[in-house]
């Protein structure tokens, strides 16, 4: 932007305003608007920096930054939404998750109650293989759930 200053000046103005770094993380618990205000901060500080240490127009440092400030802004706030919505969504699959195990649970201790009831070296009665069928089934249905398909539906 046109400052006659040197490097080591503008690394000690940016090491200066991150001295807000733990003001703006506290901030940042406050869903959307603590991280806008931390970024609205720092970003006055660099303002700042640019009109009294640079000698750059307020208008030029203004704008510049303004517009890089507000590309920012809107960053974090498409991320944090993004975030939240995501989160969602995966406690929703978690929940599903939990009642396909469940069933498939069920499933095993049905299979295993048949095969228990099964006398040693005899064959199953009719009622046995089609309880054992029916198991199997339900497992291989529960498991054909949780299978990553969901991207074709995408």
């Amino acid at each position: 932007m046109g400052s006659q200053e040197n490097y080591e000046t503008a690394y000690r103005c940016a090491a200066y305003s991150s001295g807000i770094i733990p003001v703006t993380s506290v901030l940042s618990f406050i869903p959307y608007l603590g991280s806008v205000a931390g970024l609205l901060w720092g970003f006055y500080l660099i303002i700042t920096a640019s009109i009294e240490v640079h000698k750059i127009k307020s208008s030029l440092a203004s704008t510049v930054w303004g517009i890089i400030a507000a590309l920012f802004i809107m960053l974090s706030l498409s991320a944090q939404y993004a975030a939240r919505k995501f989160a969602g969504e995966l406690a929703g699959e978690a929940k599903e998750m939990e009642k396909s195990v469940k069933d498939m649970e069920e499933a095993a201790k049905k299979m295993q109650e048949t095969l228990s009831n099964m006398p040693q070296g005899k064959q199953m009665t009719k009622e046995q293989q089609k309880q054992m069928e029916e198991s199997i089934k339900k497992m291989q249905e529960e498991m054909m759930k949780n299978m990553p398909q969901k991207q074709e539906k995408e």
